[in-house]
């Protein structure tokens, strides 16, 4: 889009983008206020006053940071510049991002809880709904600024709304921001009812969990100004470490809950042999398969093909495998269950191995899923889908299930 979408409210000019913005965080901190009616007021109110604050402020600065050679460039007075022509010329202008401001306000939410003596964990129950709602109602509005654009859509049955989308040349995009919405709206659902008699902090870790495994491959789908570093997309790092940090959250309530000496060291054992015991095989088998199946040589015209390049050739050549595999992991991970007792040190070492593996295989999709001339870039997604969901089951299977 050349200019983005308006809309006049009462003699005041806005964005359709910033108006779903207001319209989103309106109803979340309505949301918020109904949630946490039985919490101390105090409490209540300083988080929702200060997470205002913090969150935006958070969110410019994570932007910032995230573009950190733009702004080391042009310099970092610009953090409340943010009608700035220059800012405006290298499209940064209001740029904030969505991860700072969860930052933010679970930051505001534990300054609110130490003064007014509240527990941080019920105030970050009551908001982990009203998030879910605010980023389900602010998505939608990204059709107002051409973002959150996916790949080209080839077959011209798929050319409607809200599907996909058409840019100035009339090229048409699957429209992600839809997605993602509806996404989000869902998770809010399943917190609204599912989640409603979690407490403890566990209704704030299944929104985390859920948001955080499925944003990961919606912004792989992306083809718009996302944020990244090199290749790396920022929001899906975000993801994974959010992911990563409930992991070992859990796994340290796991470890005292058990108390017996040593289990940190044990488990952690355990986790590198396991980890060991899955990349060793299932390298061989990617090579086993590149040179039988595929008949390809390691080898080229006398010299061995870069080390950084063959480990994501060889995966996404060899994608039915790889996908045979993934699916293997997720079955196993969705129906291996705790048994009464909790969850055994083997089964928490073979779940936060499995997560590691995923993360491998991610990485290894982000490098060459548009680069291989084998994996169709719909089973990319697929397998990054399914990576996915083994992270959030093996997360959810630690942190939630003991």
């Amino acid at each position: 889009m050349d200019e983005y979408i308006m809309v006049n409210i009462g003699g005041l000019s806005l964005s359709l983008y910033a108006l779903s913005i207001w319209i989103g965080c309106l109803a979340g901190a309505a949301l918020f206020l109904y949630e946490s009616r039985n919490l101390r007021k105090a409490a209540v109110w300083g988080t929702l006053v200060l997470g205002t604050v913090l969150g935006l402020l958070c969110a410019r600065a994570y932007y910032m940071l995230a573009r950190f050679d733009l702004f080391n460039e042009i310099g970092w007075d610009h953090f409340f510049r943010a009608e700035d022509e220059e800012l405006k010329y290298w499209g940064a202008a209001n740029g904030a991002a969505f991860w700072g401001a969860v930052g933010g306000v679970c930051l505001a939410a534990l300054i609110a809880a130490r003064v007014s003596g509240e527990k941080v964990s019920a105030l970050l129950d009551a908001l982990a709904p009203s998030a879910a709602l605010a980023i389900g109602l602010s998505r939608f509005g990204e059709y107002g600024i051409g973002e959150g654009i996916g790949p080209d859509v080839e077959a011209e049955s798929l050319f409607f709304f809200p599907l996909a989308v058409a840019n100035k040349w009339e090229e048409w995009k699957f429209a992600v921001f839809m997605l993602e919405g509806v996404v989000a709206l869902v998770i809010f659902v399943l917190l609204m009812t599912r989640g409603r008699r979690l407490k403890d902090g566990y209704r704030a870790r299944m929104f985390l969990i859920l948001y955080s495994s499925c944003q990961i491959v919606l912004e792989a789908l992306r083809r718009d100004n996302f944020l990244r570093w090199l290749f790396v997309r920022v929001s899906q790092l975000a993801s994974a470490a959010v992911l990563a940090g409930i992991l070992v959250f859990g796994l340290i309530r796991w470890a005292r809950k058990h108390g017996t000496r040593g289990a940190g060291g044990r488990l952690t054992g355990k986790t590198l042999l396991n980890l060991v015991k899955m990349l060793v095989p299932y390298f061989a088998l990617l090579i086993l398969y590149w040179l039988v199946i595929l008949g390809r040589p390691l080898v080229e015209e006398g010299e061995t093909l870069a080390l950084s390049t063959l480990w994501y050739e060889l995966i996404t050549s060899a994608w039915p495998l790889t996908l045979l595999i993934l699916v293997g992991l997720l079955c196993a991970a969705v129906f291996r269950k705790p048994g009464k007792d909790g969850m055994t040190e083997n089964q928490a070492a073979w779940l936060t191995a499995s997560f590691f593996f995923s993360i491998v295989i991610i990485i290894a999709l982000e490098f060459g899923i548009d680069k291989s001339a084998d994996m169709p870039v719909s089973l990319g997604y697929l397998s990054e889908a399914v990576c996915c969901g083994i992270m959030g089951r093996s997360a959810w299977q630690i942190a939630m299930k003991h």
